[in-house]
C-alpha cells in the first residue's frame, strides 16, 4: 500500500485493522495504533473540517452526531504513494488520510494517552492567555483540530 510520493517522508509498510484500531507499521520501523473512532473524529475532509476561504477563514459544518458504523471500516483504499481513503460502513467516504496526517493523529491519541498537552484532545488551540500563549495547535481529542503532538509548552 505504501510508495514513496515525498523524499525522506516516512511511508507505511503495512497498514492492518485489529479489531477497533488501525495498526500502523513505518519503514523507519516504527509502529503506531490509532482507533477507529479517533480517525473517523479527525477525517480531514471539508464536510468534516471545514474549508477555508482565501482570506484564511475556516467554515465549518455544525457539530454532526456519529450514527451507527460511523466507527466502523467498511474499506481502506489507496490513493497515490501518498494516502489512503477509508469508507466507512455508515457511508462517509470523501476523506483523504495522507500519511503525515495519519501519523500526527496517531502521536496525538497516544499523547493523550500517555497525559500529554494538558489532557486537551487535537483541537484545542493554544492561544494567547493560555498556558505561554504559543498560538499553536496540539494534540488531543476533539472535532476540527490538527492533531500532532504538543512540543510548545
Amino acid at each position: 500500500m505504501a510508495g514513496r510520493a515525498q523524499r525522506g517522508a516516512v511511508q507505511p509498510r503495512d497498514i492492518q485493522v485489529i479489531g477497533h484500531e488501525l495498526a500502523l507499521k513505518w519503514d523507519d520501523n516504527s509502529e503506531q495504533f490509532v482507533s477507529l473512532e479517533t480517525l473517523r473524529r479527525f477525517c480531514p475532509c471539508a464536510a468534516c473540517m471545514g474549508e477555508k476561504d482565501i482570506f484564511g477563514t475556516t467554515y465549518k459544518p455544525p457539530e454532526r452526531a456519529y450514527g451507527g458504523g460511523a466507527f466502523e471500516l467498511a474499506a481502506l483504499h489507496p490513493v497515490g504513494g501518498y494516502a489512503v481513503q477509508p469508507a466507512w460502513r455508515d457511508g462517509h467516504n470523501t476523506g483523504i488520510y495522507s500519511w503525515e496526517w495519519l501519523r500526527r493523529v496517531a502521536g496525538a491519541e497516544a499523547g493523550m494517552a500517555g497525559g500529554g498537552c494538558d489532557g486537551h484532545g487535537p483541537g484545542h488551540e493554544h492561544h494567547q492567555g493560555h498556558g505561554q500563549g504559543h498560538g499553536h495547535a496540539c494534540g488531543g481529542g476533539g472535532r476540527g483540530g490538527r492533531p500532532g503532538g504538543c512540543g510548545g509548552h
